[in-house]
C-alpha cells in the first residue's frame, strides 16, 4: 500500500503495479546523477530547462525504493506506456506530497499540472514533460 504523506504516487502498467516516491534516497541519487542539488533540478523544471533525460532520470530515481531491479530502458518503455501527461502528474503529485506541511514551496515549486507546448528543440517545455 502507497503511503502518501511519504511522497508516494501509485500508478499501473498492464496488470503491474509501482509506486513512484521522492524520498531522501530518490533526491539523492537524483542530485548524484544531475550533480545538482533537488531544489535546482525542480526549478530548472519550472524555468522550462528540462529534456526528456531529465524527466528520466526524476522517473528512474522516484522508482528506486520499490524497484531497483528496473534499468533506465525499462523505465524508460514504462513512460513511453504511461505517457508524459500522467509522468507530469506523477512528478508534480510527488514534489507536493514530498513537502512538509506548512513549508514555503519556494525551494520546491510545485511542477504546474497542464503541460505546455514543446520548445525549440533545446527543452522539453516549461515543465518536466512536454505534450
Amino acid at each position: 500500500m502507497t503511503n502518501p504523506i511519504k511522497g508516494e504516487v501509485p500508478f499501473e502498467v498492464g496488470d503491474k503495479r509501482y509506486t513512484f516516491v521522492l524520498g531522501t534516497y530518490a533526491l539523492a541519487a537524483l542530485e548524484r546523477r544531475m550533480k545538482m542539488p533537488w531544489p535546482r533540478i525542480f526549478k530548472r523544471a519550472t524555468d522550462g530547462e528540462w529534456g526528456i533525460d531529465d524527466v528520466l532520470a526524476v522517473v528512474h530515481c522516484g522508482l528506486l525504493r520499490y524497484h531497483r531491479q528496473l534499468t533506465e530502458e525499462q523505465v524508460a518503455d514504462l513512460i513511453d506506456t504511461v505517457g508524459l501527461e500522467r509522468i507530469n502528474e506523477m512528478i508534480g503529485e510527488a514534489v507536493k506530497l514530498m513537502q512538509p506541511e506548512g513549508q514555503s514551496a519556494a525551494a520546491t515549486e510545485p511542477i504546474p499540472e497542464n503541460p505546455t507546448k514543446p520548445g525549440n528543440g533545446h527543452s522539453m517545455s516549461s515543465y518536466p514533460t512536454g505534450s
